[in-house]
């Protein structure tokens, strides 16, 4: 975010304009969030301007001014997700990626479907029965506050549980022919 300090100040009079050195004006948020200090959080904030008397012969001149901090961009996310063998424990899947460190993986939420499935049949239960599947972030959550990033779409990716290997044993039994 851009400090208070970097904000140009122009003064105009008569037609020509001036640059105001930061020195000669004081600038103060002046929003409806609870804000001291220089904001740091993404949003609009109201920032009113008070110029001070820098010629000796006009009155300080105050004016607001819109103060926006954008957003970060984090474009490169993705799930990672393993299978299973079915009746094993299910794998959990995980956001990776440069900026993976500020998602909240235990609480991220997910959703998933048959992979032949049409996208309305999401669903937010994991499955258990063998099959191909396809898992989506339904909701990312941030380990700090969300309203500081957007994120580009992260792809759906398809895993497998795969089918568990049957084992039948039989018991060696005898019996007298007779």
């Amino acid at each position: 975010a851009n400090p208070p300090s970097s904000v140009t100040v122009k003064y105009t009079k008569s037609g020509s304009s001036i640059t105001i050195d930061p020195a000669d004006y004081s600038v103060e948020f002046v929003d409806s969030k609870s804000v001291e200090g220089t904001p740091v959080e993404a949003g609009a904030y109201k920032a009113k301007v008070t110029l001070s008397d820098i010629y000796g012969n006009q009155s300080d001149t105050t004016a607001s001014a819109v103060y926006t901090i954008t957003p970060g961009e984090i474009a490169d996310l993705e799930i990672e997700m393993s299978g299973w063998i079915y009746g094993d424990t299910a794998v959990a899947p995980q956001i990776t990626g440069s900026d993976a460190g500020l998602v909240d993986q235990d609480n991220t939420e997910y959703e998933y479907k048959k992979q032949t499935d049409y996208d309305y049949k999401y669903s937010p239960a994991t499955p258990t029965n063998a099959g191909d599947y396809t898992v989506r972030v339904k909701e990312v959550v941030w380990t700090g506050s969300n309203s500081n990033y957007t994120i580009n779409d992260i792809a759906p990716v398809d895993f497998t549980i795969s089918k568990a290997q049957l084992q039948i044993t039989a018991n060696d039994k005898s019996k007298v022919y007779g």
